[in-house]
């Protein structure tokens, strides 16, 4: 497993072998994160995802609740009666985490603060246009963020190191 803290910066961030991209590879955008999760019965999901919310994975585009895996990779056996809510990572990195008010509604509803990790998988199409163009272009150079758009044409002036990515943006 990788190191918690290298992993969760990946979270917010492409992968650092995208920079200096100039034709748009997706499969390069794709990497896997571990992430703190908390093993929810199903029969209590509704109520604990709402107490939770504040620190929940908050990510568009990704799911905060997943079906449980087993170690094999495989859903698990226990037939769908456990449910894992994704935690940020940087709210959450170990059960003594929890404020006094999510221990005190983990605690009403039963359930465990113990923390598990979530292998993750994220992809190209997990991250926002910004992000993908601040990854591609080299550091210190910025992005373009003004364009019109006449029905499914957009318009951009780029300025001369922009350039060799014209293709990409």
């Amino acid at each position: 497993m990788t190191d918690p803290s290298q992993a969760d910066l990946g979270l917010y961030k492409p992968p650092q072998t995208v920079r200096g991209m100039t034709e748009l590879d997706r499969a390069a955008f794709s990497q896997t994160v571990s992430v703190p999760a908390i093993r929810i019965p199903t029969n209590v999901l509704n109520k604990v995802v709402k107490s939770l919310k504040k620190v929940a994975l908050q990510r568009p585009g990704l799911k905060r609740v997943v079906e449980e895996h087993s170690e094999d990779g495989t859903k698990d056996s226990s037939k769908g009666e456990h449910r894992l809510l994704l935690l940020d990572p940087n709210s959450i990195t170990s059960a003594d985490s929890f404020g006094r008010e999510e221990a005190d509604a983990l605690k009403a509803y039963g359930v465990s603060q113990e923390i598990q990790r979530y292998e993750l998988k994220l992809t190209y199409e997990n991250l926002k246009s910004e992000e993908i163009l601040r990854a591609v272009l080299p550091e210190g150079q910025d992005v373009t963020s003004g364009f019109s758009r006449v029905g499914h044409i957009a318009h951009m002036n780029l300025r001369d190191h922009q350039l060799p990515y014209r293709k990409l943006i």
